[in-house]
C-alpha cells in the first residue's frame, strides 16, 4: 500500500435510501402505521446513508445518516436512534460541503491514533473542495479521489456493500408490507 499500512486506508462512499415504501409497490405509510418521528413524514422519508470500511478488515468506524432538517430534535426522538450511528441533518437529506466537514471531524476524532490516514472517496462535487482538503491535511489524512466514471468498477462500497443494503432493505420492507397487510385483513 506505499506509504500506507491496511489500517490506515479508508474507503468513504454515501448513498441515499428511501425509507418509507418509495421502493416498494406500497407506501408503508399508507396503512394508517404509526411512524414515531416528529413533525411531517416527509421531513424522514429519504436519507443519506455514508460509510467509511477500512481497507484491513473491512470495519466501519459508525454509520452516517443525513436527514432533512435543522436538528432540532427532542430527546425522545434522539433516543430512537441506534447508539453506533451519527445522525446529521441537512437543508435536503443529501450531503452538501458543511456537512462533509462535520462528517470528516466526527470521523477523524474516532480514528485518530497518532498515523496518517489515506481517505479514499469518489469525485462527488462534495467531496472535492479546498476547505475539506486542507481540514484533511491538518489531520494527516490524504485524500484519494476515484476519477469520475470509473466508481461501478473499483468502489467496494458503490458496488457491494450498498447494492446488497438497498436489495435486502427492498427485500424486508416488502415483507414487511405483505405481513401488516394480512394482519389488518385479518383484523378487519
Amino acid at each position: 500500500m506505499g506509504a500506507f499500512l491496511p489500517p490506515d486506508v479508508a474507503n468513504m462512499d454515501e448513498s441515499s435510501l428511501s425509507l418509507f415504501g418509495d421502493q416498494t409497490k406500497l407506501s408503508i405509510n399508507d396503512m394508517n402505521t404509526v411512524n414515531e418521528i416528529e413533525r411531517h413524514i416527509s421531513d424522514k422519508r429519504f436519507c443519506t446513508v455514508i460509510l467509511t470500511l477500512f481497507a484491513e478488515d473491512n470495519t466501519c468506524v459508525g454509520s452516517v445518516v443525513l436527514f432533512k432538517g435543522k436538528g432540532q430534535v427532542s430527546d425522545n426522538e434522539k433516543m430512537q436512534y441506534a447508539s453506533n450511528v451519527k445522525v446529521f441533518f441537512t437543508p435536503k437529506a443529501f450531503n452538501n460541503r458543511s456537512t462533509i466537514d462535520k462528517y470528516v471531524s466526527w470521523w477523524y476524532s474516532k480514528v485518530n491514533d497518532g498515523q496518517p490516514k489515506l481517505f479514499i472517496t469518489d469525485s462527488s462535487s462534495t467531496h472535492l473542495n479546498e476547505e475539506t482538503f486542507r481540514l484533511m491535511r491538518k489531520q494527516r489524512t490524504v485524500v484519494a479521489v476515484i476519477p469520475k466514471g470509473c466508481t461501478m468498477y473499483i468502489q467496494s462500497l458503490d458496488v457491494h456493500v450498498f447494492s446488497t443494503f438497498k436489495h435486502h432493505h427492498y427485500e424486508c420492507a416488502e415483507e414487511w408490507i405483505e405481513k401488516k397487510t394480512v394482519v389488518d385483513r385479518k383484523s378487519n
